[in-house]
Formats: C-alpha cells, structure tokens, sequence
C-alpha cells in the first residue's frame, strides 16, 4: 500500500514507475502528474489524429464515398490541417470568458477521471473496493457542470434541450452502472486488480465469454455510452457546439474523444479481459509496456469498431433514445445481473469458484 495524498490509498502503480524509471518510494501524486502529462502528449493526440484518420477512411469506404485526400500522404494530415484552421480562426462571443471558465471546469472534470482508469494490472492509480464506480464519480461530476454551467442557453429552445439532455444522461448511466455491477457479481469485487485477474486465464476467462449475461452486458454498457456521450447515432445537436469556433470547438472535439476512448479502456478492462500480464510485484520497463499497449490496442479497435459502424446507422430522436433506456436496456440490464447470479451461485458454483 502507497502514500497518494496524506493517506494510504490501496494502488497498483508501480508499471507507471517501471515507465519512468521511478523509485517506488515517489508519492503516488507525482508519478499520476507525470503519467497524465505522458499520456496526453505522447498517446492521446497521436491516438486522436491517427483514429480520427482510420475512422474518417473506413467510413468513406462503408459509404461508397470520397474520404479524406486534400493532404499529403493520401489524406493522413487532414485532421492536423483541420486542428490548425481551427486555431486560426478568432470567436466573437460577449460572453466567452464567463462560458471559457465553465468550460475549463468541465475539462478538469473530463479529465480527472484519468487516475481511475485501469491500463493494467501494474498501472492503476486508485485499486479500491470501488474502483470499477470510480469513474462514473469523475464523469457524474462532469455532468453536474454541464448542467449547471447551462452552456449555450441562449433562449428557450436551448434551455428546453439542457432538461432533456439531463434526463437522457440518466436514463443512459442507470443501465450501465447496473452492466458494471453484472462483473462486481462475477468477481466478487470491484477492485480493478481483481477484475484484471479474473480475466487473466485466457480468452474464455473473459467476462464477455464467462456467460451470456456477460457478453449481453457489454452491449448495453458500450449503447449507455453512446447515448450518454451523445455519440452517433445516440446524438442530438449539442447544446454548446453551436456557439463554439475556433480553439473551443477544437478543445470540445478532443474533450469528446478523450471520454470516448476511456470508455473504450473501461469496456475492455470489464468485459475483454482488460490486461493482465502478470504479477505486479515483478514488474519491469518491458512488462509495463506491453500491459500499456495491449490496453491501448483494445480500447481503439472499440473505437474503431463503434464509430464507423454507428457512422451507418441511422440518427434516433431523443425521445426514441429515452425510451430505449428505459424500455430496452434497463429491464434487460436488470434480467442481466439476476440471470448472473443464477449462472455464478448455481451452474458455476458460488461466488468463490
């Protein structure tokens, strides 16, 4: 057990120390400092050219049409020329500095919810009992400053649409709060460590391959995102993207692919095995890595998988999103975790086995 502020806080770090080469005795805080800053500039911005890129390329090709090709290299600058006409660009907005300082909050809540995210057995931040609920704190939390921040409420429409768009994102995380709770059932905790290692056996350990509940449980975790996210075909005109330009609109693409990809990481490490290469206590430069990547390699082909596929589908009303949460993936969520515990205490010998 490490020191993280001023208390001990159960963690499994020691692969971000095996990274950068730090004694284990560093305070926790400043190697997560140094792990958000790494991840950030070396993995998060190659991640958001290179999958926007993929992901703009096979949509082209799903839809018979003309894909990125205005930049050398058959297109794989584009969306580094698209980043620098948006910094170019100037908003003129009476309102932007009281609206830019809702918008850094909303950010900081964004990305707070880095150290609850597992990228393997050795690098997690905060290994608590509740650590698979961890996330949803940081992202509640995101929403509640939406919420309040009511950002682009101009006139009665938008502020019609900020009440809907609230009940909706409800609607959305009950269903995948209960999902997480069908592996908690399964592994008997909700230690990240100890999810990872009840997946580390092989691919039928996963839980997505444990049982059908399993599996039907990662579909509806990966729909609550999306309709939680406001992700296509889950999506309505945002409430603020109207009155951004320029820098914010480039910030607010980044902000939704950073929340996209962690819940990407978050599926991978609850239903796909996550990675779990081997005990913590052995960790090396080498071991470290490889969890890294192999984590990363999930998470973006569910990104991949999910963006171009629901770039074919067609766009539901809002309504018709509210009503399959409650209607669809609530009841079949709920039958989802009881069918679980049968499966766990009957067919595969308690919880203990």
């Amino acid at each position: 057990m490490k020191e993280f502020f001023d208390f001990p806080i159960p963690t499994a770090s020691y692969g971000w120390n095996a990274l950068f080469g730090m004694s284990e005795q560093v305070p926790v805080i400043f190697v997560l400092l140094a792990a958000f800053v790494f991840f950030f500039c070396f993995i998060l911005f190659p991640l958001f050219f290179g999958l926007s890129f993929a992901e703009r390329k096979l949509s082209a090709d799903l839809q018979a049409r003309v894909g990125p090709n205005r930049t050398p290299g058959y297109g794989v600058l584009q969306s580094l020329a698209d980043l620098l006409k948006l910094g170019a660009k100037t908003e003129n907005n009476p309102d932007a500095t009281p609206k830019m300082r809702w918008f850094m909050a909303h950010g900081a809540a964004l990305y707070m919810s880095f150290a609850f995210l597992p990228f393997g057995t050795a690098l997690i931040f905060l290994d608590s009992e509740m650590g698979a609920f961890l996330p949803f704190l940081s992202i509640g939390l995101l929403f509640l400053i939406s919420l309040f921040a009511n950002e682009g409420a101009r006139d009665l429409e938008d502020e019609i649409l900020v009440h809907r768009q609230s009940f909706l994102w409800v609607s959305a995380w009950i269903p995948a709060l209960i999902a997480v709770t069908v592996v908690v059932a399964r592994t008997g905790s909700a230690r990240w460590s100890t999810i990872l290692a009840s997946q580390s056996s092989g691919l039928f350990s996963w839980t997505f391959f444990s049982s059908p509940f399993g599996a039907i449980s990662f579909f509806i975790f990966l729909f609550s995102g999306l309709i939680a996210l406001q992700l296509p075909p889950f999506h309505t005109i945002d409430r603020g993207a109207r009155h951004r330009s320029g820098v914010r609109f480039g910030m607010f693409e980044m902000n939704q692919f950073y929340a996209t990809f962690a819940w990407c990481v978050l599926a991978s490490s609850l239903f796909l095995g996550g990675n779990a290469a081997r005990e913590i206590s052995d960790t090396t430069f080498l071991i470290a890595a490889v969890e890294l990547v192999f984590t990363l390699l999930k998470a973006s082909v569910i990104f991949l998988t999910i963006r171009v596929v629901a770039r074919a589908l067609p766009q539901l009303r809002q309504d018709q999103m509210t009503e399959f949460c409650w209607r669809v993936l609530t009841p079949v969520a709920i039958l989802c975790l009881v069918g679980e515990l049968f499966w766990i205490r009957v067919l595969a010998g308690g919880l203990s086995g």
